[in-house]
């Protein structure tokens, strides 16, 4: 997703928006990519890290992990 696309659907302001994906990007949580065509946007998803203990979580009660995290 965008992080504009994300701050639409938080209900929060766009600097809100922002400075939580700068904080969990430093974290290692997101991996933000610019986009090529509109230097003014970027890419976020989640990174590998966070990837695996989305993971970790659901295997450990023992539910299906969702496809984001598989």
């Amino acid at each position: 997703m965008t992080s504009d696309a994300g701050k639409l659907d938080s209900g929060v302001p766009l600097t809100t928006a922002l400075r939580w994906v700068r904080q969990m990007t430093e974290a290692g949580l997101f991996e933000r990519v610019e986009d090529a065509a509109d230097k003014r946007r970027a890419f976020i998803s989640l990174s590998d890290t966070a990837r695996n203990a989305v993971a970790c979580y659901f295997a450990e009660i023992g539910q299906p992990a969702p496809a984001y995290a598989a």
